[in-house]
């Protein structure tokens, strides 16, 4: 994620480093989507009064609507989350695992950051062939340079090359360098390196994930950019070889970053543009809003409904089964339905309901996935899909809401993640806006300006040949398209400027 001020490419949050812009200096430093800072709630959300349907501000109320993680202390909020994987038939085995990952949930806190990830592993999906040969050599600045895959030996520069780019005590990644050769090493996360070849220096680095999605196909998330700014070419070649190995896969249909302001994604992504009518939003939690929410949590769940958890990679054959009876009874029969079975049985999503407690029918679900990934603070977890009951909207619709991410900020807490991260599209999501910053989640295209980049195959591709850089002469279209949104939004400043 990006912004651009003078000589520097800063972050304001995203996926690299959580400082400020004041933090950097002389950097090249644009990481992407999931590392905002952490910022406290707003102290004007409105709490729910749930049995009046009236609302009051939370600072009257000694317990707030505004946190999501009521849920967990709630004797309804059931548990039936950790079956065992797809296809094994052993019920003492299954019982067994249950309990065993219902240890590992409640006690992970006291446990290393290794194990607790046990719990919600990502796909690793290996959508390439991650071979330790160059994949592009290029001379710049008089020296020969080359860029390939990451391997766990560089995580020591790529982490000593982050914090030298930024100039702050006050930034501490979340995450040792030990962690990120392990997650290098297990396919946690994946990475493209700029080195110096003679040095074997590196200088920038581009990392990513990929996920299935149940809008069909797979999506390659882009994460951290860390660069030099005196190498400013850098990282569109660095994205230009991401973009090949994507154009290459038949499952990849897209690529997406999250990037700060309407212009800073055309200079370094090609064929991307930023997706009209939809925000990004985020669940931001720090340990001090943990502590909160666990202490001040409310029964908003009125002893009627019920939430499940149910982790990727851990149902049961009848478990996936139902979940797909449910999503088919709320959606219908689609293409969703298909990928969702599919997704669900090679253990690439989880899944979160709520149903009434004298009835099987649920009110909610969504489904979610653990690569959502930063080399600075590590995982956090990516909401996939949203579905709700139309029947129960106006009574259980907030609430069941509310429980959903109370599930989803326990399994945080447990493996130490920091971020909930989805996406909303405008046109079909205006209703749940309030209800969204109720339970504390922040609008991060509309508060903070972050957009939504993304690119499917054939736009991606168009930009790309097999030899050469025709992506780096088709960029200069987005450059100046850049150039001249940045004119534009300094005049707007300006103008504001005058005006006061």
């Amino acid at each position: 994620m990006f912004m651009m001020m003078a000589k520097v490419w800063g972050v304001n949050g995203g996926g690299g480093a959580t400082a400020p812009i004041s933090a950097f200096s002389s950097a090249f430093v644009p990481p992407m989507h999931n590392n905002m800072p952490l910022k406290k709630s707003p102290t004007n959300l409105h709490v729910q009064a749930l049995n009046s349907g009236k609302s009051f501000p939370a600072v009257q109320s000694k317990h707030s609507f505004d946190n999501p993680k009521f849920a967990m202390k709630h004797k309804n909020a059931l548990m039936l989350d950790l079956g065992e994987t797809i296809g094994e038939e052993n019920n003492k085995e299954i019982v067994a695992n249950q309990e065993k990952d219902i240890r590992l949930l409640n006690g992970a806190e006291t446990l290393p950051i290794a194990s607790r990830r046990l719990l919600l592993e990502p796909n690793k999906l290996k959508a390439f062939d991650l071979s330790k040969e160059p994949l592009k050599s290029f001379h710049q600045a008089n020296e020969e340079m080359i860029i390939r895959h990451a391997v766990p030996e560089d995580a020591t520069q790529m982490r000593q090359l982050a914090i030298s780019l930024i100039n702050s005590e006050n930034v501490k990644p979340e995450i040792e360098v030990d962690q990120i050769e392990k997650d290098l090493q297990e396919g946690f996360v994946h990475a493209l390196v700029i080195e110096i070849k003679e040095e074997k220096k590196i200088i920038g680095y581009l990392s990513y994930t990929i996920s299935s999605s149940l809008n069909g196909g797979k999506v390659v998330y882009l994460g951290d950019l860390i660069c030099e700014i005196k190498y400013k070419d850098i990282p569109v070649k660095l994205y230009g070889e991401l973009a090949k190995l994507a154009s290459k896969n038949e499952e990849i249909k897209e690529i997406q970053a999250i990037a700060n302001s309407k212009s800073v994604g055309h200079f370094l992504f090609p064929g991307m543009d930023i997706v009209p009518k939809e925000t990004f939003w985020q669940l931001q939690l720090n340990d001090n809003e943990v502590e909160k929410i666990l202490k001040n949590g409310v029964n908003v769940l009125c002893g009627t409904l019920k939430s499940t958890l149910y982790l990727p990679g851990k149902l049961s054959g009848d478990e996936a089964i139902y979940l797909i009876k449910q999503w088919k009874e709320m959606n219908g029969e689609d293409e969703s339905t298909s990928n969702l079975t599919n997704l669900l049985r090679t253990g690439q999503v989880g899944a979160v309901t709520v149903h009434l407690d004298v009835r099987p029918s649920v009110v909610s679900m969504l489904f979610f996935h653990g690569n959502y990934y930063s080399l600075w603070d590590g995982q956090s977890i990516w909401v996939d899909k949203m579905s709700f009951s139309p029947l129960h909207f106006d009574c259980h619709i907030p609430n069941a809401i509310s429980a959903m991410f109370g599930k989803l900020v326990e399994l945080s807490n447990a493996i130490g993640a920091k971020r909930i991260g989805w996406i909303f599209n405008e046109e079909t999501k205006k209703n749940f806006y309030e209800i969204m910053e109720n339970i504390g989640a922040i609008n991060m295209t509309k508060q903070e300006d972050w957009h939504i980049y993304r690119s499917n195959k054939s736009e991606f591709s168009e930009y790309l040949t097999t030899t050469g850089d025709n992506y780096m002469k088709l960029n200069e279209t987005h450059k100046q398209r850049a150039k001249d949104l940045l004119k534009k939004q300094k005049a707007r400043e300006i103008e504001k400027i005058q005006q006061e």
